[in-house]
């Protein structure tokens, strides 16, 4: 290694010039044991990392000798470990309290849809799609059965009203002939006035057809229950009968109307009461067969003893109406005499 005595920068053993200032080296220079020493010295460990080197001013007078640089190995920098950053957790927002607006008179009332317009909405619903399910309210239900059976009574009580004029009329032309026969004239028989249908007539068939229709509700909740639907409540087949029967609406209102002009349509009266009588007695079957059966026996066994039960309860119904009416002919013919 050789050192310029000009500038003191190292260059190799075997230069002639300097690198830094091209001062000229001494053609046969002797080595020394200190420039060994450093040549060795100066050669950096592996894992140092060397530091940056800084130009040196050039020195004002030559240095005879130079000092061995030792470079001084560098710790290596400790690596910043990221601290996990926190967020601060936002606070619910208290709601802001809007000020209330008084009410301008005159103005118009917004219009908010209220129990009586959602349930002629199921009305209406329901008679478009008896089968599909709605959200109601429990007394819901009462409504279209209950007016069913004042149609139905209305149907009965126009015919019954029909049929006592129509008997009037009959007597009153016996009546005539007879006097025509006996005395050559039908200008002095005696004229029988029609005695016409009390109004109390009318509620009665109202309780007779409404308690039959409850008691069709009856037997389609005992036959769910007898297929073992736990979850099945009497209001849910109460509602469930009450849609399907929506479209008996439209059917007794068209019995009524016929049994209302006489004549001729009390024929397609009685047709149109008895299709949907029908349709009533046949409305546990269906609702029956609908359900899911949980017991061991076979659907279909279940099915037919829920069949013969409730065949059994409505023919049980029925004799107690007979009887009643036949009771109450009888007091109405006693009274007479």
């Amino acid at each position: 290694m050789k050192i310029c005595e000009q500038c003191g920068l190292q260059n190799p053993t075997e230069a002639k010039f300097c690198r830094g200032c091209g001062h000229p080296f001494p053609a046969n220079e002797p080595v020394s044991e200190e420039t060994l020493l450093s040549e060795h010295a100066a050669v950096p460990a592996p894992s140092a990392v060397p530091a940056p080197s800084t130009p040196q001013p050039q020195a004002a007078a030559p240095q005879p000798t130079a000092q061995p640089v030792y470079a001084a190995p560098q710790a290596p920098q400790p690596t910043a470990v990221p601290q996990p950053q926190y967020q601060a957790q936002q606070q619910p927002t208290q709601p802001i309290a809007m000020p209330q607006q008084t009410p301008v008179q005159g103005a118009p009332a917004v219009a908010q849809p209220g129990a009586a317009n959602a349930f002629f909405v199921w009305l209406w619903e329901s008679f478009k799609h008896p089968s599909k399910r709605y959200a109601t309210q429990a007394w819901w239900a009462i409504i279209p059965l209950v007016f069913n059976a004042f149609l139905m009574a209305l149907t009965v009580y126009m015919w019954e009203s029909k049929a006592v004029s129509a008997a009037a009329n009959v007597g009153n032309g016996i009546l005539g002939g007879l006097s025509h026969d006996l005395t050559g004239s039908s200008s002095y028989a005696p004229q029988i006035a029609s005695p016409g249908v009390s109004i109390s007539e009318l509620f009665k068939f109202w309780v007779i057809f409404a308690a039959l229709l409850y008691v069709i509700v009856l037997i389609c909740f005992m036959g769910r229950k007898m297929l073992g639907e736990a979850q099945t409540t009497f209001s849910t087949i109460h509602v469930e009968l009450a849609q399907k029967t929506m479209p008996m609406v439209a059917l007794n209102l068209v019995a009524f109307l016929c049994a209302l002009i006489g004549s001729g349509m009390l024929f397609l009266s009685s047709l149109l009461f008895m299709v949907g009588l029908t349709f009533i007695m046949a409305i546990p079957g269906a609702i029956v067969a609908q359900g899911v059966n949980a017991r061991k026996l076979d659907k279909t066994w279940m099915w037919i003893f829920v069949m013969l039960l409730g065949g059994l309860i409505l023919f049980v119904f029925f004799m107690i109406i007979a009887v009643a009416g036949v009771a109450s002919a009888v007091s109405t013919v006693q009274s007479l005499l």
